[in-house]
């Protein structure tokens, strides 16, 4: 072989070795955009499933009133005062149906544990409202006596938070009935002191709740604290003074007993609570309205009223609680 052919064969075998090398570096490279490709569908991935699962989370988000149709807490809730519920006329499973049949996600249900049986109905009563998607909350305390008796009180919530926890069946949350307003007349000083000492019940009620975070804290209140507070016939009965971390998640101003029957009444006596950005679930007495056909016309037009005056007022206007299942 000649000189040339020589280094025409040299010439020849680099020309190779540069291509397979170009081919290796091409492969190369090809696989690092494949897997950069591959790395950054799975970040969106995950990125998708994280935000569908925290919006998952927050509409799920404990403590709650009520779950609506749109699996959305605290929101367009409908339900309200249960009481006879352990009579022998009826059952847990009549109760949940007839909840149910009135479309109602939630119950506050007036509750009794004194005896074995009431125990068990109790238990069974929570697991059939449940099984029908409506939120049971315990409605307990419905004597104005704990005003004063707060050592009964406390005892009467540490027996159902025991007897819950001892079964491993929680209801969805503590209502309590205690109306400082059903004792004196306000404007007096006897009802400002006791006024205050139902404030304190609370707190104490809560710092008990606390351990259980699951468990949403409310009660029935009068619509006109707040503005009896302003007039300065009441101290520390606005919203927020009621509705805050060491007290009520919310409340249940009852307009009713003359003070409700159309949408302007209920409106004005529920916008105090709201303006003071309180969450609030209204009463309504379907014995005020025509029909409950009519009750519920007025509140969906109360709830559209308050949707126009922006989301910082709506949100907190949760729904509306109806006494009671036995006025239907």
């Amino acid at each position: 072989m000649s000189t040339l052919d020589l280094s025409i064969s040299e010439d020849n075998g680099h020309q190779r070795n540069d291509d397979s090398l170009l081919n290796d570096k091409s492969t190369i490279a090809c696989i690092v955009i494949n897997v950069i490709l591959i790395f950054t569908m799975l970040l969106i991935i995950i990125l998708f499933f994280s935000l569908f699962s925290a919006k998952s989370q927050n509409e799920n988000k404990r403590p709650y009133l009520c779950i609506n149709s749109k699996s959305e807490t605290n929101k367009d809730c409908f339900g309200g005062w249960f009481y006879k519920g352990y009579d022998k006329s009826t059952s847990p499973a009549k109760n949940a149906q007839w909840a149910s049949d009135h479309n109602w996600n939630y119950v506050l249900f007036s509750t009794d544990i004194t005896t074995d049986e009431r125990k068990q109905q109790t238990l069974e009563n929570i697991r059939e409202f449940k099984k029908k998607k409506i939120s049971f909350h315990i409605m307990c305390l419905e004597d104005t006596i704990f005003i004063e008796k707060h050592d009964s009180a406390l005892k009467s919530i540490d027996a159902l938070l025991d007897f819950f926890e001892k079964n491993n069946e929680f209801p969805d949350g503590i209502h309590i009935d205690v109306e400082p307003h059903a004792l004196y007349h306000v404007g007096t000083p006897e009802f400002n002191e006791c006024f205050q000492k139902w404030l304190d019940l609370l707190t104490k009620i809560r710092a008990r709740l606390n351990k259980y975070p699951d468990l949403l804290f409310s009660a029935a209140v009068a619509y006109w604290y707040g503005v009896k507070t302003d007039d300065g016939n009441i101290t520390n009965g606005h919203g927020y003074d009621m509705v805050n971390d060491k007290r009520l998640h919310s409340m249940m101003p009852m307009i009713y007993d003359g003070a409700g029957g159309t949408a302007d009444k209920v409106y004005n006596r529920a916008k105090y609570y709201l303006q003071d950005r309180s969450n609030i679930v209204i009463g309504l007495d379907p014995k005020e309205y025509e029909s409950v056909e009519q009750m519920r016309k007025v509140a969906q037009e109360v709830s559209e009223r308050f949707a126009k005056n922006g989301t910082e007022t709506s949100k907190h206007l949760w729904g509306f609680s109806i006494f009671s299942n036995t006025r239907y």
